[in-house]
């Protein structure tokens, strides 16, 4: 794809006092129900746009190293400040989300993974988002999965099936409990070494028994990325191998924040060094670890509206994209209603 490089940040009226900054968290931005997966969880290419003009007539967008230097010099904002966040690093952010911010002459801020970037290694969030959208019937793979836990119970220390059901088997905002269930007991409830092998089998057995292939079609490759960030995209760190940080010891931590920082070497990504924590996941060391090496912003999971005067720039919160209208005439949301108090 050959791309120029957009201007952005066109001059605007600055920022109001009592204006916050809204920070939309994206996934997968794909053609979705006529592909191969229809029931992966992620926004149509035609509602990003819908959404993109949505907030095109209720928000001002900014770019990252915008808002680093608000918060650091008091440059102003324009009112109603709206920063996008793409995570993961997938090949849809190159395919479809690139070419409608260049349109729309948009700044975007992408979050890649090395291990999938320069690896080529599926992360376990995607095999699990890709074996719950290839069942059919989520009964059955909470069955097949219970079932591998008792086989494999005279290996490890395992909680009963009872006392599983009892802590993970609850509904979230975006999933019934059956599949919350089966997220938890694959994402990090399991002895990580079960865990592995039991998504590994998973996904061979209901998804593809390439992994290599499947990840070389998923995710950005790096040539991609230094592409994105040519046509003046943001590029950030998220993590070396997407695992929960607060659930490393320091060492690892540091270890793993650093093979993310050697990927956005590779990629030219520049300054500011940024970063989004994987699941949303870290702790007191996991922020040391950025302060020591200078990382200016990072990303929370955290749901709420950002206020850069008041808050360390090192815990941001967003919003997802659920939360905002996909509808270009839509009237105004709660979300942009509450972004100026």
């Amino acid at each position: 794809m050959n791309t120029v490089k957009a201007s952005f940040g066109a001059e605007s009226p600055s920022t109001r006092p009592g204006d916050l900054l809204t920070i939309v968290m994206y996934h997968y931005v794909r053609p979705i129900a006529e592909s191969a997966y229809p029931d992966i969880k992620g926004l149509e290419v035609d509602l990003f746009r819908e959404q993109l003009q949505y907030c095109s007539r209720h928000y001002s967008f900014v770019s990252m190293p915008q808002v680093v230097a608000a918060s650091e010099s008091g440059e102003p904002l324009p009112p109603r400040p709206l920063l996008l966040t793409f995570d993961d690093g997938y090949i849809d952010h190159y395919q479809y989300v690139l070419p409608i911010l260049l349109e729309f002459r948009v700044p975007g801020a992408f979050y890649v993974t090395a291990s999938s970037v320069l690896d080529r290694e599926m992360l376990d969030a995607n095999r699990i988002h890709f074996v719950l959208a290839s069942v059919a019937d989520p009964g059955r793979l909470t069955i097949v999965v219970e079932d591998a836990i008792e086989e494999a119970r005279g290996e490890y220390a395992l909680l009963s099936r009872i006392e599983y059901r009892h802590r993970f088997f609850r509904a979230t905002r975006l999933d019934p409990p059956g599949i919350q269930y089966c997220k938890h007991l694959l994402q990090h409830a399991l002895p990580d070494p079960l865990r592995s092998n039991l998504l590994d089998m998973l996904f061979r057995r209901y998804v593809s028994d390439d992994p290599a292939d499947f990840a070389d079609n998923l995710y950005l490759n790096l040539q991609q990325v230094k592409e994105m960030r040519a046509a003046g995209m943001h590029i950030g760190g998220h993590g070396g191998t997407h695992v929960w940080l607060n659930r490393l010891t320091p060492g690892q931590q540091s270890d793993d924040i650093d093979r993310s920082i050697r990927l956005l070497e590779l990629a030219d990504a520049g300054d500011p060094f940024t970063f989004c924590y994987p699941h949303g996941g870290y702790d007191s060391d996991t922020l040391a670890a950025l302060r020591a090496r200078r990382c200016r912003a990072a990303l929370t999971t955290k749901e709420g509206l950002a206020s850069l005067g008041k808050a360390t720039l090192l815990t941001l919160p967003r919003i997802d994209t659920i939360d905002l209208p996909m509808d270009a005439d839509a009237a105004v949301c709660d979300w942009t209603a509450r972004a100026t108090i």
